[in-house]
C-alpha cells in the first residue's frame, strides 16, 4: 500500500489530477503512520489537503486533515493536531463526525487528560461505522486504563472485540495490545503475555 499510493500519487500529479492525487496522499500517509514513517505520513497529508484547497472539491475533504492531525499526534505535535480538525468540526460527514472524537480523545490522552479524553471519545464508541468505533474504544480504554479502571477498560475491549466488522489492521493491534496492559495491569501476567503474542501476530503476520 506504502508503494503503490507513492507511485499512484506521483502518476495523478504528471496527469494533472489533483483531487486523485490529493486521495492518493492521504492513503499513503495511512500507510506511512502504519510503517511508524510519521514525518511522511505528515508531509503526504500537508501536501493532500493543500491540493483540496485549491480544487475546492467537496468529496471526503475532511479525511486528509484528520489523517494529519494523527499524524501530528503520533509525532507528539498536540496543539497542531487539534488545529488540523477546527475547520472540519461542523463538515456534514457522518464517518467524519464519528472519527472527530478519535482525534480530540487521543490529544486529551497525550495531554494527561484522562476523564477529559473519555468524555470526548464515548461518542464514537457507538456511532454508525463498527470499524471506528473499534478505533474509538481503544482511546477509551486507554483512558480509562490510565485512571486505574482495569476492568472498565477490559470490557470497552470485549465490546468493540464482538462489533460486527471486518478486521481493521491499526484498531485490531491496538485493541490487543491496550487488552494484554490491562491484564498485566491487574497482575494476570500469564494471560497479558498470551495477548501481547496475539497483538504481535497481528502486526508481523508470520507465513
Amino acid at each position: 500500500a506504502y508503494a503503490g499510493c507513492r507511485s499512484s500519487a506521483q502518476r495523478l500529479a504528471e496527469l494533472g489530477a489533483l483531487h486523485g492525487q490529493a486521495t492518493a496522499l492521504y492513503y499513503f500517509g495511512v500507510a506511512a503512520m502504519h510503517l511508524g514513517r510519521y514525518e511522511e505520513a505528515r508531509d503526504a497529508c500537508l501536501r493532500s489537503v493543500e491540493l483540496v484547497r485549491r480544487t475546492s472539491g467537496d468529496i471526503n475533504e475532511g479525511w486528509p486533515m484528520l489523517f494529519l492531525a494523527r499524524a501530528y499526534l503520533r509525532l507528539g505535535e498536540v496543539d497542531l493536531a487539534l488545529r488540523s480538525v477546527t475547520p472540519i468540526r461542523a463538515l456534514p460527514d457522518w464517518m467524519v463526525q464519528q472519527m472527530l472524537p478519535v482525534i480530540l480523545g487521543e490529544a486529551r490522552l497525550r495531554e494527561g487528560k484522562f476523564e477529559a479524553a473519555e468524555e470526548e471519545v464515548v461518542p464514537a464508541c457507538s456511532g454508525v461505522s463498527p470499524r471506528l468505533g473499534r478505533m474509538a474504544a481503544s482511546v477509551l480504554a486507554r483512558a480509562q486504563l490510565a485512571q486505574g479502571r482495569v476492568e472498565d477498560a477490559l470490557a470497552s475491549i470485549q465490546q468493540a472485540l464482538e462489533l460486527p466488522t471486518s478486521h481493521g489492521l491499526e484498531s485490531e493491534i491496538d485493541l490487543l495490545t491496550v487488552r494484554g496492559e490491562a491484564l498485566y495491569a491487574s497482575g494476570r501476567h500469564a494471560a497479558a503475555l498470551s495477548w501481547m503474542r496475539h497483538a504481535a501476530r497481528a502486526a508481523y503476520p508470520i507465513p
